[in-house]
């Protein structure tokens, strides 16, 4: 059975496939419909920069050589999948993180998009934006977030867990890990 999320994801740096397995089902993007109605998903990304997201993320900014070898990646997947009659069994099983089937409920952000090729304890920051709590507090890309306030962050999931116990103006903590420095940092949210 699939008790995964995969994500595929291609550095720049690096010419070939990188395969990160997550427990959590509910990593903060597009596949996340799919995976709240019990259909298999996988996640495709070539990577963050520093416009993500804003408005001045334009087609400059698109990786096109990733994402020529993702689309050839998946095109061979599909092949397979389908030339093997695979994909009538292909299952679907809920995460550990979620069984509700429901996503965390956030009011707050810290402003950072999440390295979502990351493997490691915590969330990794691929970006910062700017006027947001993170850019406030002197967050930067790199930053391995480890707690906030009182809550553990292991993953993205518990990520999304701990800021959905925070609401507007709320102050706290957050704990990271820059390099081999551990820092604590104050936001305000």
């Amino acid at each position: 059975m699939i008790n995964t999320i995969i994500c595929f994801s291609f550095k720049t740096f690096n010419n070939g496939l990188k395969i990160n397995k997550s427990k959590s089902g509910t990593t903060g993007s597009d596949q996340i419909a799919f995976y709240l109605k019990n259909i298999p998903v996988l996640f495709f990304f070539t990577g963050a920069h520093s416009d993500y997201h804003k408005p001045t993320d334009d087609a400059d900014k698109i990786n096109f050589v990733s994402e020529t070898k993702i689309i050839g990646f998946a095109k061979n997947l599909l092949k397979t999948i389908v030339n093997t009659d695979s994909l009538k069994k292909f299952p679907f099983s809920k995460t550990k993180d979620i069984a509700s089937g429901k996503r965390p409920s956030m009011m707050v952000t810290l402003g950072v998009v999440p390295d979502f090729s990351f493997e490691g304890k915590g969330m990794k920051i691929a970006g910062v934006t700017d006027e947001k709590p993170a850019s406030i507090a002197g967050m930067l890309a790199g930053d391995i977030v480890l707690k906030i306030g009182n809550f553990e962050i292991a993953d993205m999931a518990s990520y999304m867990k701990a800021l959905g116990n925070f609401k507007k103006s709320d102050k706290t903590s957050v704990v990271i890990k820059r390099g081999e420095e551990i820092i604590t940092k104050d936001v305000q949210f």
